[in-house]
């Protein structure tokens, strides 16, 4: 589910550099199973001169947790020259991945900790990450969140019971990526309304944590 908020509404968020080094592999994707070419040729005419770093989009971190806390996160990777070569952030940074520096540490402090409990109480896993406008457009922003969501295994092997929540203030744009595992307990109508009545009114005021954490404290109640 994703959803546009408007320009004309609220204070245009201000311009932050993002985390410049962000741990990267490389890969042919023409091996990748999950993805098939056409899908791989459309990241390819976007960040084939891109000077970002470039990530395996094979690469899973399914034991998710574990990477709570790494201090490896950051390192320089390559440029995007070959063929089907396409980069992600490799792995999350925890559970929140403020990569474009919207929320303050302590809200991000708030939000991991909420998600850690909820996910020792439930099984399920919740992801948030935003990302910097550059790293993608408008168009292409839904399958970039998506498949970052597959990257990194967002949900338990065999249940498919993760959400992931990407933001980026830049392009004006939020997605929430439901597991299979979890629509039986949330549908796209009932993830559509807290989008509207919860995440982007505060958006639109510029207001990113009260609405990421507002949409996360009714998304934990729907999966429960």
């Amino acid at each position: 589910m994703t959803a546009l908020f408007d320009t004309s509404f609220g204070q245009k968020p201000k311009v932050k550099k993002s985390k410049e080094n962000v741990t990267t592999k490389t890969v042919d994707n023409k091996q990748n199973s999950l993805q098939d070419t056409a899908f791989l040729n459309q990241f390819v005419r976007i960040y084939a001169d891109s000077i970002l770093t470039i990530v395996d989009s094979l690469s899973k971190d399914t034991n998710y947790l574990k990477s709570i806390g790494d201090t490896s996160i950051f390192g320089y990777g390559e440029f995007a020259k070959a063929e089907y070569k396409i980069r992600f952030p490799a792995r999350p940074l925890g559970w929140t991945s403020d990569f474009e520096n919207i929320f303050t540490t302590n809200q991000i402090n708030e939000l991991d900790s909420t998600i850690s409990n909820f996910e020792k109480e439930t099984k399920n896993e919740i992801a948030i990450v935003t990302i910097d406008s550059s790293w993608t457009n408008k168009e292409e922003f839904d399958d970039f969140i998506l498949t970052i969501a597959n990257n990194w295994g967002v949900g338990k092997k065999g249940l498919n019971n993760g959400i992931t929540i990407g933001i980026s203030t830049g392009l004006r744009k939020i997605r929430i990526c439901n597991g299979y595992g979890i629509e039986e307990k949330l549908t796209d109508a009932e993830t559509k309304k807290i989008l509207d009545d919860l995440i982007l009114p505060e958006f639109k005021k510029g207001n990113y944590f009260v609405g990421t954490k507002s949409g996360l404290l009714a998304l934990m109640k729907k999966i429960r």
